[in-house]
């Protein structure tokens, strides 16, 4: 089987996809999975085993630059490589406009979300096969449901994220505490006092605080964070790098995408904090309807069916990867 993976953006975003691709290997060992990024995440799924390729994508880039002639050259060069790909099948996880579009570029069949599972319905105009998956559960839980009832398989197993950090190029002095402080958009910044008194608690428990940062104005506060508990700034780390060092931390204090990227290199320092979406009962006691008829012949599945009885998510028939008897 040759697969591709479109989940193009964000860090977490993309981590919380990761899990899928063990899931898939273990239900199909032989599958060829390559996975479609935005080219500032392509280190997240190159530290993944599993993943055969990664193809770099610049659509933040391409869409602000629509009137040159060289972001249509771009765009071509990408459509003609995952034509190359000759995949049977097309995941998209992301479930935007954006990704539906690029997954069609492929020439192959693309599996998605139904209308009322997904955030832009009108990308399901772009798929060939549909099904629904409850909005309401964590992302890791959605993208898991969504591969497993498509490609015919039961989750039967924890997930696994399967990150493998590189070896980092920078090494705290002492044990160490992560501290993120930045975000995305002003509003879900914390105030900086806060950081600091972090800090200095880390400090009480024999943690020197590490300050990460992205963007230059981001580095002024990891500064000032830092000076303010006694911590220490590394210089720029790109993704792979950043990976590394939150690998050997001993604990991470941040929701977002990088605090997903502690998770996945199977850093046990997230359970500091509440863990991230334990299955809710109305789907630990679900029945998983992957499976009458594989994705070659029925696109008009769930997911998931919620029952009154408590049981596992059991399967009742699912065909093997390419033995759809119609």
């Amino acid at each position: 089987m040759k697969l591709l993976i479109v989940k193009t953006s964000s860090m977490g975003d993309v981590v919380h996809a990761l899990p899928v691709v063990n899931d898939i290997r273990r239900h199909h060992p032989h599958a060829e999975i390559d996975w479609l990024v935005e080219a500032p995440f392509a280190a997240i799924p190159q530290m993944h085993p599993g993943v055969r390729r990664v193809l770099p994508m610049a659509w933040r880039k391409w869409r602000s630059q629509l009137l040159q002639a060289a972001t249509w050259h771009a765009m071509g060069r990408l459509r003609d490589e995952l034509r190359r790909g000759r995949y049977e099948a097309v995941l998209d996880l992301q479930g935007l406009l954006k990704s539906a579009l690029w997954a069609r570029q492929t020439g192959a069949p693309v599996l998605g979300y139904d209308k009322n599972s997904i955030r832009e319905p009108a990308a399901t105009w772009f798929y060939q096969h549909k099904l629904a998956v409850p909005r309401d559960l964590q992302a890791v839980q959605r993208c898991r449901l969504l591969a497993a009832a498509h490609l015919g398989y039961l989750i039967d197993s924890p997930p696994d994220f399967g990150l493998r950090a590189p070896a980092t190029i920078w090494t705290p002095h002492a044990a160490y505490a992560v501290l993120i402080p930045n975000a995305s958009r002003r509003e879900k910044l914390w105030p900086e006092r806060h950081w600091v008194e972090v800090g200095k608690r880390l400090q009480e428990r024999g943690w020197m605080p590490v300050v990460l940062w992205g963007r230059p104005e981001e580095q002024t506060l990891a500064e000032r964070i830092a000076a303010g508990c006694d911590g220490d700034v590394p210089s720029f780390l790109r993704v792979g790098e950043l990976a590394a060092v939150l690998a050997g931390a001993h604990q991470v204090r941040r929701w977002a995408g990088p605090r997903w990227a502690s998770i996945a290199t199977t850093n046990p320092a997230w359970r500091a904090s509440p863990a991230p979406g334990a299955w809710p009962a109305s789907v630990a006691r679900a029945r998983c309807l992957a499976a009458t008829r594989c994705w070659r012949c029925w696109n008009s599945r769930s997911a998931a069916e919620p029952t009154d009885q408590a049981e596992p998510i059991t399967r009742r028939r699912a065909f093997a990867w390419g033995s759809c008897p119609s």
